[in-house]
């Protein structure tokens, strides 16, 4: 319920332009879950949102080797 309320959080904050605050709520599901693929999803396009294209791409390949090394799966497709 935690991840659901800090994602909720996070769209609203980026939404309004508030990347910053965004960021933070994203980066602390991924500090409880690291493979939280909707969260790494998130973050990406709050990066994007915020013109750090760079930190998006970084992000997705955070999130490979996440979903790799904990699960032993890669990327859904819409991420």
């Amino acid at each position: 319920m935690l991840a659901e309320a800090l994602t909720w959080l996070a769209v609203y904050y980026r939404e309004r332009g508030d990347c910053d605050a965004a960021i933070a709520a994203l980066r602390r599901i991924l500090a409880r879950d690291r493979a939280d693929e909707s969260a790494h999803r998130e973050l990406m396009l709050t990066y994007a949102h915020a013109g750090r294209r760079h930190d998006a791409l970084r992000q997705y390949q955070v999130c490979v080797e996440m979903l790799a090394e904990e699960l032993g799966v890669g990327p859904s497709d819409e991420t």
